[in-house]
């Protein structure tokens, strides 16, 4: 288990940010008064509504009035807006009953509304309503509206949104600076690159988006904005997603909930790339080399591939190849810049650059294969200025440095013809600050890692409108300790690793890997402490890690000791791991359209099932009996529960629910594996306490929970989070919490295990996409919709699993509850089948109560699944999908031996070393299907060329020993 080893260290952490929640934008005003009245505009002022929202219209007359729709008659009018005059709109009386108080009023100018804005101290956020002349055809009257907004003062803050997109191009056309915002629901996804290209933000329906969509928006520097939230609880949920606006019709500003602080942060991925991996709660890093290279005087070491870059405190830079590898590190080039390099850092394409002084100040130095050469001039940067850089050496970069009184930002952008060009230099005061190092931090780029003079770290956010450097957070010395020269964090899965060091009482390094996904101040350590040198002493410390195919690397810096390089390995490939022919084909079936559905399968009752080895075993609630299902019909019936929930874990076990409590007191029954109707078995009764309370209509299950272990999740109704009920042997071992997600779950919530992982699941529910959870909150898998026909519908369930190191998703698809479903290569972004319903049921009378289609996938060999299909009142089916490029005769396991050999480097590109103390003789090299590939025959065999070999996995054969490495593109 994780080893939390800050608590919560906000006591301990100074969060001294002005943490900047999302702005209210009282909806048409607010709920106090008839819409879009003046009284619902100030009562919305007055409860300190920053925005005030309206729909503004046309009159027939030419006046710009406010109001939804296209008549006065929902608000106990009788005229037509359109030919209608504000004389005739101004005699008319509204009322309007909201929250039991009946209002009364008149209709509202453009012109009233902004001067009540000017009065108030408020900013308008118009929506553009279709009218005479502000329309998608016509846009007469648009320009007129917007210089109305301009006469006012408000053309610098106001914000016009509206779902025509002809009205906001003509906008974004004729007056470039206005802020504009395009209203959309899920079709967000479909005009992000139009948003992009024109520069307008997203104001989004709610249940419609996820933290991820705000995230891709404002990595393009777009607002969003989420209408319409009412409930602190949701309050929370899209402040946490990071929205910059939220429309509220009663929402109270007092006393609302605390917000992560991290939301509004675009994390950054431009240094910190992401990598797909398999996310655990604990890592076992296994020692791969160490490079003994002792060094006095070293000021810093980076690391970028297979170089490691050693400055010392006279100067001298040297490139080190093969960092921590098998036939030990050596020195490629060494550099010294007269007057002295202050300090160094690499690119996110792993160029290095360097602070030195130079004859007017200090110049920040390339270097290449010549050597340096001056970049720029660092304006009044201090002598020993330390340095980082953020983004590619040829398009976005920025560079930090300490100025006299201030941390400046260098900001580039590409001209075209490949050479970065100044474009910005920013300036942010920081009296009393004194930096000895500084990195771009992975939570946003436009926070910066510091290490002050006392050694302490801390997190600090550049404002980029040229205010105070603030202090965003303090990262506890408990675990970064002073010792540690820097901090270099790293992505694996939808986690943030990075490493702490210290050293023990002897003056050992000390190592600790530390998911850091939370922030620094919610570290957990997720390893044993690695003492990977036998000698201690003193000097520069700094841990580094890299991901390559999943494997995790991590390189251990002592300069009195050296360089140790450590490995973690990830998922490997399993069976074919080059084209791929995914076919699929239907076993059996027992079906409405074929008119032998099964008689026991309501949508009422049985809303839930399982299967395994070819039996479906479904629970119907009514009268309390499993019924089990074969190829061959109904096999007969086992006591089962008394709520919906059924499922099968990944060893076969059945489990039901035999309540339909929404509290957190549940009841749980469990049949061994392959138990059929009268064998003398009675199932495993388990009670116990969920944290978190709501009603859970389904459950899935992984692992082996009447063996060695498995997890049972329950994703309650009206929660954010999924609890996980770990059994082993058939009892409760422990209730487990996951982290935050993106959605509220309803009674349709369910999450799709994969490997028994407890932090690495998929969840949705009905009416959303499908979301993964990696150790947290990953975001979108599949949208609301997908771009292909049949769309993805609102029907719950769904399933997903490795083929041929391909990620497989199945999604319901077609016509709603009837079972049709579509799968889906996610590795290849391609589809490749689409199945139609099975039935004819709807949700109806007489139909198909439930909302749910349920999918599982169950392993036959490495090339291929059986799929089974449980559609309520609809039917079950079997089907096989496989790779039919997949051999599974004559595979690795025919070359596998139990003595490993040591390759480098791994992965390669074009020369493979062997290392071993005697060369090796009859190198062969096989495929993962078991394939040779290449031979190389002779005595004396050092190295091998893979050049000419497709990028992949190979396993290497010499002398009766093995060893697996990736060729890379």
């Amino acid at each position: 288990m994780k080893n939390y080893i800050v608590a919560v260290l906000l006591s301990l952490c100074v969060v001294a940010t002005a943490f900047a929640r999302p702005a209210l934008i009282g909806h048409r005003g607010s709920y106090w008064g008839v819409e879009n009245s003046a009284e619902a505009f100030i009562a919305g002022a007055e409860a300190g509504y920053q925005y005030l929202e309206t729909d503004v219209k046309v009159a027939g007359d030419g006046t710009f009035i406010l109001i939804h729709d296209d008549d006065t008659e929902r608000l106990g009018g009788n005229l037509d807006i359109l030919s209608a005059t504000i004389d005739e709109l101004k005699a008319e009386t509204y009322t309007q009953t909201r929250g039991g108080v009946t209002y009364t009023g008149k209709i509202c100018t453009l012109e009233e509304y902004l001067q009540i804005c000017k009065d108030y101290g408020c900013i308008p956020f118009i929506e553009l309503k279709w009218a005479d002349g502000i329309n998608n055809n016509d846009c007469s009257n648009l320009g007129r509206m917007v210089e109305t907004v301009i006469e006012y003062g408000f053309g610098d803050e106001a914000i016009i949104n509206t779902s025509m997109r002809n009205c906001l191009k003509y906008v974004r056309d004729n007056y470039p600076d206005f802020k504009l915002m395009f209203l959309c629901n899920t079709n967000w996804e479909s005009n992000f690159d139009w948003c992009v290209e024109n520069n307008i933000g997203a104001y989004i329906q709610t249940g419609c988006f996820d933290k991820e969509t705000v995230v891709q928006f404002h990595e393009q520097d777009l607002p969003v904005g989420v209408w319409t939230v009412n409930t602190e609880a949701n309050y929370k949920i899209y402040g946490n997603y990071g929205c910059d606006f939220i429309a509220v019709d009663y929402l109270k500003t007092d006393n609302l909930p605390e917000l992560d602080p991290f939301a509004p942060l675009v994390p950054n991925r431009i240094d910190y790339p992401d990598h797909r991996g398999i996310v655990q709660e604990e890592y076992a890093p296994e020692l791969e080399g160490v490079d003994g290279m002792p060094a006095d005087g070293v000021k810093k070491v980076l690391i970028y591939g297979d170089r490691c870059y050693q400055l010392k405190t006279d100067g001298t830079l040297t490139v080190l190849v093969k960092p921590a590898g098998s036939g030990g590190t050596r020195a490629a080039s060494a550099a010294r810049v007269a007057g002295g390099v202050s300090d160094i850092a690499l690119s996110a394409d792993g160029v290095l650059f360097a602070a030195a002084a130079s004859a007017d100040g200090v110049a920040l130095l390339r270097y290449g294969d010549e050597g340096f050469s001056e970049f720029l001039s660092l304006d009044d940067a201090v002598a020993s200025t330390p340095v980082c850089v953020s983004g590619a050496s040829d398009s976005g970069l920025y560079v930090y440095y300490m100025g006299t009184d201030a941390v400046r930002r260098l900001e580039f952008y590409d001209e075209g013809d490949g050479e970065p060009q100044s474009a910005y230099l920013r300036s942010n005061m920081c009296e009393g600050l004194e930096a000895v190092a500084l990195a771009v931090s992975p939570f946003d780029r436009d926070n910066v890692l510091v290490k002050r003079a006392d050694g302490s770290f801390a997190e600090y956010s550049f404002d980029r409108e040229g205010l105070d450097l603030s202090l965003f957070m303090d990262v506890p010395e408990e675990v970064f300790p002073v010792e540690q020269s820097m901090i270099h964090p790293f992505r694996y899965g939808a986690a943030l690793y990075a490493l702490s060091v210290r050293r023990d009482d002897a003056g050992k390094a000390v190592f600790r890997m530390v998911d850091i996904t939370g922030g620094f101040q919610s570290a957990e350590v997720v390893s044993q402490e690695i003492v990977p040198f036998e000698d201690g002493g003193e000097g520069y410390l700094a841990g580094f890690g890299d991901v390559e195919n999943g494997f995790i690397y991590l390189y251990l810096y002592d300069s009195s000791a050296g360089l140790a390089r450590y490995v973690i390995e990830g998922e490997e490939p399993e069976g074919n791991i080059g084209e791929v022919d995914f076919r699929l084909e239907k076993l059996w079936s027992f079906t409405d359209n074929e008119g032998n559905a099964p008689e026991h399968i309501d949508g009422s009752n049985a809303q839930q099932g399982g299967a395994y080895k070819g039996y479906f075993y479904i629970n119907d609630c009514a009268d309390k009996l499993i019924y089990v299902y074969g190829k061959d019909g109904l096999a007969g019936t086992l006591p089962g529960g008394s709520g919906w929930g059924a499922a099968c874990d990944d060893a076969g076990n059945v489990i039901v629910r035999d309540d339909k409590n929404a509290g957190n007191s549940h009841i749980l029954m469990i049949y061994p594996s392959g138990v059929m109707p009268g064998d003398d078995v009675e199932a495993v009764r388990l009670e116990f306490d969920l944290l978190d309370s709501g009603q859970t209509n389904f459950i899935s299950a992984s692992g082996d929970v009447l063996g060695d272990g498995g997890y049972v999740y329950f994703y309650p109704n009206g929660q954010t989070v999924v609890n996980m009920v770990e059994i082993a042997n058939g009892e409760v071992v422990d209730i487990l919490r996951s982290g935050e997600l993106s959605i509220l779950s309803s009674t349709a919530g369910y999450v799709i295990p994969y490997r028994n992982n407890p932090e690495n699941w998929l969840y949705m529910v009905r009416n959303n996409g499908i979301y993964e959870y990696n150790g947290t909150d990953a975001g979108l898998l599949v949208g609301g919709s997908s771009t292909r026909p049949p769309l993805r519908n609102s029907t719950c369930g769904a399933e997903y699993f490795l083929l041929s190191s391909h990620e497989i998703v199945i999604y319901n698809s077609g016509a709603n509850y009837k079972g049709g479903f579509t799968i889906k290569d996610l590795t290849e972004n391609v589809y490749v089948e689409s199945v139609s319903p099975i039935g004819s049921k709807g949700y109806e009378e007489g139909g198909n109560y439930s909302v749910s289609n349920w999918m599982f996938a169950e392993k036959i060999d490495a090339g291929s699944y059986y799929l089974y299909q449980y559609c309520p009142a609809n039917g079950i089916a079997v089907y096989r999908f496989w790779d039919a490029n997949y051999v599974p005769d004559g595979g690795v396991e025919a070359v596998a031996v139990d003595e490993r050999l040591s390759v480098y480097p791994n992965p390669a590109a074009d020369v493979l070393h062997i290392d071993t103390a005697e060369p090796v003789s009859d190198v062969a090299v096989y495929s993962m299907s078991g394939a040779e590939v290449l031979r190389i025959e002779g005595e004396s065999v050092r190295q091998i060329d893979v050049s000419g070999l497709p990028a992949g996995m190979y396993v290497l054969k010499a002398d009766g020993k093995v060893a697996r490495f990736v060729k890379k593109f």
